[in-house]
């Protein structure tokens, strides 16, 4: 809280506050601000809510004769006194270093691309896996199977390939066992024929 002319010493107004003063009191539609702002030496992000004089305020703001006793007794009959209605009385002041909001910030995204950098590289590492065991394992096998048959001199038959699954791969192997039963069934009728 602070104000331009306070009871409590320790609620004087800066001299940027003392500008946010003169702004809510130019522009009397206006009661909260909010934005980047310099106080003393130091950049923060700010919000300022102007406190205006109202009849409810008097008893203690108005007049002097009519605060209660108490008040006088502690803070005397000089300050903060005599104010027009609607004259902006001190603001509420919420202020956060911006060094602090951006270490925050900072921390906050380091926090988050760690988090998604893990996630990424098990995701990655998951795929390799699982592409290596479902489909590149397989598929070796295949080709394996296929260079053993190769290397064979003559005519041999074509033993059909062990794959499971239930996928392109699975169906790949199947059409071809087909075609190798087709294949051997045809070798041994011409051999039976010669």
């Amino acid at each position: 809280f602070s104000a331009e002319n306070p009871r409590n010493p320790v609620n004087q107004a800066g001299t940027e506050e003392l500008d946010m003063i003169k702004y809510f009191n130019a522009n009397p539609d206006k009661q909260i601000w909010t934005g980047a702002i310099k106080l003393g030496q130091k950049q923060y992000y700010a919000k300022f809510s102007a406190m205006r004089m109202e009849k409810a305020c008097l008893r203690c703001h108005g007049d002097p004769a009519n605060a209660p006793t108490e008040l006088l007794e502690i803070y005397g009959s000089k300050a903060s006194f005599n104010l027009p209605l609607g004259k902006i009385v001190g603001l509420d002041t919420i202020a956060i270093p911006k060094d602090k909001v951006t270490a925050l910030y900072l921390r906050d995204a380091f926090d988050n691309f760690t988090l998604l950098g893990v996630g990424l590289f098990l995701l990655c590492l998951s795929l390799v896996f699982i592409f290596k065991f479902v489909i590149t394992d397989r598929l070796s096998s295949i080709t394996q199977h296929f260079a053993h048959t190769e290397e064979k001199q003559g005519v041999v038959e074509i033993m059909p390939i062990e794959i499971t699954g239930q996928d392109e791969i699975r169906t790949l192997t199947d059409n071809f066992n087909q075609l190798a039963n087709r294949n051997n069934d045809y070798y041994n009728l011409m051999d039976e024929k010669v």
